[in-house]
């Protein structure tokens, strides 16, 4: 493989490596081979591998329909002391975390589309109130890591967050009460 993807190189070309999974949307990425000189059989991988791979672009994600036929031994391997003997099982496996990749992703946006209407009334506030809040709220610290960074005592910390949220309550109601909201 390195030697195919010297020649490669100097003409130009470059290696791409395609990760295919049963049912699954393929991902592709050019990368540069390197031999490793650690015994094959010492090397946590479903394969024997002697051939570090360091990516040199963006991963790529692609609907082409590329088919490779496994010889029945790969799926015997052991991986982490977890033996695949089933390809189809692995597969249906492969697919749920796919889909529980799918539903946290579509989490994670949601979460992302509240950020930014909470930002526009957290941004209102000033000073330590507005610090406890964003640190809270935004970054995800919890209160004793709040206290320990601002030098505040934890009484402090949510003396300021009591405050705020109250700052926060009023901003809001005048919001509704003019139909802003």
């Amino acid at each position: 493989m390195c030697d195919a993807a010297e020649t490669a190189k100097e003409s130009g070309l470059a290696l791409w490596i395609y990760v295919i999974t049963p049912g699954l949307q393929t991902y592709a990425y050019t990368a540069e081979p390197a031999r490793i000189s650690l015994n094959a059989r010492k090397v946590n991988s479903v394969n024997e591998v002697n051939v570090y791979l360091s990516p040199t672009g963006e991963v790529v994600r692609t609907d082409e329909k590329i088919t490779v036929e496994e010889p029945e031994w790969y799926f015997a391997k052991t991986r982490n002391n977890i033996t695949v003997t089933n390809p189809k099982k692995y597969a249906i496996i492969l697919r749920k975390l796919a889909l529980e990749e799918e539903q946290l992703n579509r989490g994670i946006d949601s979460l992302l589309d509240c950020r930014e209407p909470a930002l526009k009334y957290i941004n209102q506030l000033k000073g330590d109130e507005y610090t406890v809040i964003y640190r809270y709220y935004i970054i995800g610290q919890t209160w004793e890591k709040i206290a320990a960074e601002i030098y505040f005592s934890e009484r402090k910390v949510y003396l300021n967050r009591r405050s705020a949220l109250n700052k926060l309550e009023k901003i809001y109601n005048l919001e509704v009460q003019n139909g802003q909201a």
